[in-house]
């Protein structure tokens, strides 16, 4: 529908969008540059406020058009906000990830601090582990 004026209503670009994100779920490339093009530099914004890394930046986006490709859930509100859920989704999945890095980097070096204890013996399973025995 439109406004008064000629101009897309906020129903009217919602459909569209859902529109686009059915296309792209269904193999339109064109149809995801064309979200990618309304919403990847707010996206950007969102994890650039709370990651300096810009390369991580960069891949957290990546990841949340991804995951918003591959969703086979339905979009109960706008295609905008249901983006920054799944990148608020992708943030956590991010900062889990580097929490679990830091405990486990913490308990090698208490293991290694100890001198009874080995990064083998934490983790057997982290190459990179052994790789840091073998320096010792």
């Amino acid at each position: 529908m439109r406004g008064g004026n000629g101009e897309m209503t906020t129903h009217d670009e919602d459909h569209e969008e859902r529109e686009l994100l059915d296309a792209w779920r269904g193999g339109d490339n064109r149809a995801g540059k064309q979200l990618f093009a309304r919403h990847g530099e707010a996206i950007a914004r969102f994890f650039g406020s709370k990651v300096g890394d810009h390369g991580q930046v960069t891949d957290l986006v990546h990841r949340t058009f991804m995951t918003l490709r591959r969703s086979t859930s339905a979009v109960t509100h706008t295609v905008r906000s249901f983006t920054f859920g799944v990148a608020r989704n992708e943030l956590r999945h991010y900062v889990h990830g580097k929490l679990v890095e830091s405990q486990r980097r913490d308990r090698l070096q208490v293991a290694r601090e100890a001198g009874d204890v080995t990064a083998h013996d934490i983790d057997p399973r982290d190459p990179e582990l052994e790789r840091g025995d073998r320096q010792e």
